[in-house]
Parts: C-alpha cells; sequence; structure tokens
C-alpha cells in the first residue's frame, strides 16, 4: 500500500468508528432552529455578517451546506474549522450551564458542516481518479508486450486475467475491479488448477459424456464453471459505491459490509425458529419441533458466523477505501447514526404503507414491506433479521 492509500483506509476506519447525524448538513433540516442554523455557518465564517448568515438560512428548504456556498461562493476548497474557545465551566452560571449541555447535539453542527466542506471539494478529485482507475481506461491504455504471451485457453477466455462488472458488464484487468475476498479464492484456485486440468487424463475429461473433449477445451470448460462463481461477487469500484450507498442493510458498521453476491448468500441463508407441532407419518402422531437456527435479532455479520460461513468475509477498508469517497464516508456515519436514532417515517407515507401490507421491524420499528419468500426477513434500515409473522402491521 502507499502512503495515500494507507492514510485513506485510517480515514476511513477511524470516521466509521464515529457515527454523526450528518443529514443535519447535507440535507434539509427544517427542525433546526434559525439561531442553530446561523451559529454552523458562523462557525466556518466567523468574519461574515449576521445578515448574510440570515439570509442564507432564511430559507428552512436548504440545506447548510448550499447555504454555505451562497456566504462563501467559490471557498469550499479552502475552507478551514475555525475552533472557538469555549468558557471554562467554573465561570459559567448553573443556568448557562443546562442550556450548554442541552444543545451539545447542535453545537456539533458548526464542525460537521466544515467536515463536510472539506469533503465535498476532495470527492470531486476522488472520483475522478476512481474513474481513471476503472475498467474503460485500462481497455483504453495500450498493453505491454511481455517477453512471454499467454497460451491456450487462457488466452482465448480471458479468465482469469480480464474479468467483467457484474452490473455494468464491463471488462478490465484484475487491478480496475474490486473483488470480494471469495473471488479472490475462487481466483487463486483456477490459477492453481489450471495446470492440473490441463494433464488431467482422457478418462478424466470425459467423465461421463461420450466423446472425449481435447485438453484445451476441458479447460475452458472448467474456467467458464469458475467464471460463473466468480460472476456474481466481481464489480467495478463505481457499481460497487453505487451498490453501498443505495441500501442500508450494513448499518455503516465494517464488519456487515459484504459484496452484493456475498449478501444475497447470507440473507437467504437466514432462519428463524418457528417450532410448533408436526404430524410424523412414521410415528402416526405430532411431534414438538424446534428449529435448529434462530437467528432473529443478528445481522450479516452474525449470520455468517450462525451457518459457519467463514469463507464469506466482509470487504476490508483497504478495498472499500478505493470504493468510498470522503462524502460517501460522511453519509455512511449518518447511516450508522440513524440506526441508533431511526428517523421518522411521514404519515402520508405511512398510509401507503398499510396498503402494501407492511409490519414494523421487531428492533428499530421502521416499516418494511417484503414480496414472498419465508418468514426471516433482513430489515433494510437496521441490518438485523426478524419474524414476520410474529411482527406488528404499521
Amino acid at each position: 500500500l502507499t502512503a495515500s492509500h494507507r492514510k485513506a483506509v485510517k480515514q476511513l476506519t477511524d470516521g466509521l468508528a464515529s457515527p454523526q447525524p450528518f443529514r443535519k448538513v447535507l440535507e434539509p433540516a427544517p427542525e433546526l432552529p434559525l439561531r442553530v442554523r446561523v451559529a454552523a455557518l458562523r462557525h466556518c465564517c466567523p468574519g461574515a455578517t449576521d445578515s448574510a448568515l440570515r439570509r442564507a438560512v432564511k430559507d428552512r428548504g436548504r440545506a447548510l451546506l448550499t447555504a454555505l456556498h451562497l456566504v462563501l461562493p467559490g471557498r469550499g476548497p479552502a475552507l478551514k474549522a475555525v475552533g472557538r474557545k469555549r468558557a471554562s465551566p467554573q465561570g459559567l452560571t448553573a443556568k448557562v450551564a443546562k442550556r450548554q449541555r442541552r444543545l451539545s447535539a447542535e453545537e456539533r453542527l458548526g464542525p460537521m458542516l466544515a467536515e463536510a466542506a472539506r469533503a465535498e471539494a476532495e470527492q470531486e478529485r476522488f472520483l475522478s481518479v476512481q474513474q481513471a482507475e476503472g475498467p474503460e481506461s485500462a481497455a483504453a491504455k495500450p498493453r505491454k508486450r511481455r517477453s512471454t504471451c499467454r497460451k491456450g485457453a487462457a488466452a482465448r477466455f480471458g479468465f482469469p486475467v480480464t474479468l467483467r462488472c457484474c452490473a455494468c458488464s464491463e471488462a478490465g484487468p484484475l487491478a480496475s475491479m474490486v473483488p470480494c475476498n471469495l473471488a479472490m479464492q475462487k481466483l487463486a484456485y483456477a490459477r492453481r488448477a489450471t495446470k492440473s486440468w490441463i494433464k488431467a487424463a482422457a478418462t478424466v475429461r470425459r467423465g461421463r459424456r461420450r466423446s472425449t473433449p481435447s485438453p484445451e477445451a476441458y479447460v475452458m470448460e472448467k474456467l467458464r464453471e469458475v467464471a460463473k462463481e466468480v460472476d456474481p461477487h466481481v464489480f467495478c469500484a463505481s457499481c460497487l459505491r453505487t451498490y453501498l450507498m443505495g441500501t442500508t442493510v450494513h448499518g455503516g458498521d465494517l464488519q456487515k459490509m459484504f459484496c452484493p453476491g456475498c449478501t444475497k448468500i447470507l440473507r437467504d441463508s437466514a432462519e428463524v425458529a418457528h417450532g410448533g407441532y408436526h404430524w410424523c407419518e412414521e410415528c402416526r402422531e405430532f411431534h414438538l419441533v424446534s428449529d435448529e437456527f434462530d437467528m432473529t435479532g443478528l445481522g450479516l455479520d452474525g449470520i455468517r458466523i450462525e451457518t459457519g460461513m467463514r469463507h464469506i468475509q466482509p470487504l476490508g477498508p483497504e478495498l472499500l477505501a478505493r470504493v468510498l469517497g470522503p462524502m460517501d464516508q460522511l453519509r455512511m456515519r449518518d447511516v450508522a447514526d440513524s440506526v441508533v436514532e431511526p428517523p421518522r417515517v411521514a404519515h402520508g407515507l405511512l398510509k401507503v404503507l398499510r396498503l402494501q401490507g407492511a409490519r414494523r421491524c421487531s428492533f428499530c420499528g421502521q416499516a418494511q414491506v417484503v414480496d414472498g419468500g419465508c418468514n426471516a426477513v433482513l430489515c433494510e434500515s437496521c441490518g438485523l433479521v426478524f419474524d414476520w409473522d410474529a411482527a406488528k402491521p404499521v
């Protein structure tokens, strides 16, 4: 790892470890009082006049980050947080101290706004670098000639040297893709087994078929089988970023961030205990049955441990540093904070959810809608498994 990449990994790890409600500065928050919005802007713009700050935050439908651009047009990248000295607790009266404790959460908006402005300035550069390292740019670059060229089935099929994104179908070398740990294990197996496949005997190549394929055809067949298993776990950085930012099932936790392919495997493996009596045809009587696995209250990481799928590993910080930019990390921290304090659902939306047969999660209370499947439902808000039959309707 380079020094810049190690710094990005450390920044991502430290950032996701401290959840904060960044939605209050990135999205419109009309519930915030005017004085709080003005104080947040004054933290970043100590030299601005009060009238300019009030004009910027007068529209409650405008995000604080957008209001900051109105106060400091074109100065976002050079913005630096200004730390204000707080008065010592000994010099404060009891009434003022109580008021400061009550508004401690609101006072964090200033530093959060400054951090969001810096992240927004770095996000554009991060996305440009990510696009330059993507499969489209890698395919346009001229390839260097090597002393030894690839021959046989691997050269014709392209796999495992060339991978294809499962979402956008763009093909490129391994360095331009972000395969998960399970895909890397499959790729390593394909590289090791290729030599043995080429030297396989005629009886092994024939199997149950009538005709015996050539060694090259046999290798291509085996590579297609491995590529079919690897395909759901290979994404380019842009598509994987779109997936992670479009779901909250991971809850902003590094241990729950899996690729879409691994997430589907773990989601389908979730079970809840039903118990009850069932009729046995052999004994001709009812038996009390309790399922072996009860994964109620477990997340993706808990499902992995409960089912013994240790070969499925979450996306590490080294891979996520290539996928998530500075602004994306702030939104992930907001997702982790919303798990602790879920946002309220509008009354009009509740009516629509009732018509769709939605039920509330047993843990976070958020409404969920499913279309078929078993009773083990993975909540999209908190990422925990709950029993659909036992859940309360909206």
